[in-house]
């Protein structure tokens, strides 16, 4: 597994699927594309409920106010809203460990890709990038720095047989439970919703 710094330098790397994995829509590997996090499969994240996509979640976590297009939008009305309408971006406890714990979700509802893993595949390194138009260069994706990390991470467990814990991910140990969403559900939800929750 090479270090997680290399994401950062996809032109270093050779064909995709020999030595990398391309974690984007356009992958030429079914895992790269199935962990990308616009890629449609709809997942019920606990307590928070359903999302065409872990895109759709993350968007949802991320801008304010709480909106329920962001749960069922393709990927490309989700970027129309966010053009379009410019909604505040906001900080979100345990974000990265929430969208890990989506993504394998996400992995697992494809045993096939999950055996894959297993079988060694997930120690080639993970990428994500794109080739502009009419360009032959490598540029990574924004959310790389956000998704590499998780596959890494959880491509590892998978190895080791054992189940991704995320806690590496957790930058507010003090609300990290109900599956991470604790201090979510704080910042941004009504007091009455709070005081239901125990919170």
């Amino acid at each position: 597994m090479t270090s997680l710094a290399l994401y950062y330098t996809p032109n270093q790397f050779g064909i995709e699927g020999v030595d990398h994995y391309n974690i984007s829509l356009y992958s030429q590997t079914q895992l790269g594309k199935v962990l990308d996090p616009g890629y449609h499969r709809t997942l019920n994240y606990p307590h928070i409920g359903k999302f065409h996509s872990v895109l759709n979640l993350w968007y949802w976590l991320k801008h304010k106010p709480l909106d329920d297009r962001y749960r069922v939008r393709d990927y490309n009305g989700l970027r129309r809203i966010v053009k379009t309408e410019l909604p505040e971006t906001v900080y979100v406890p345990n974000f990265r460990a929430i969208i890990g714990l989506a993504t394998y979700q996400k992995l697992k509802m494809y045993p096939e890709l999950v055996k894959q893993i297993r079988a060694g595949e997930g120690s080639k390194a993970f990428l994500s990038y794109h080739t502009p138009r009419r360009c032959v260069t490598r540029v990574t994706n924004g959310y790389a720095s956000v998704i590499v990390p998780v596959a890494v991470h959880i491509a590892k467990a998978i190895r080791e047989r054992r189940e991704p814990d995320f806690v590496d991910f957790v930058d507010d140990k003090h609300s990290s439970s109900m599956s991470f969403l604790e201090g979510f559900i704080r910042t941004r939800y009504s007091s009455e919703l709070k005081h239901q929750l125990g919170l």
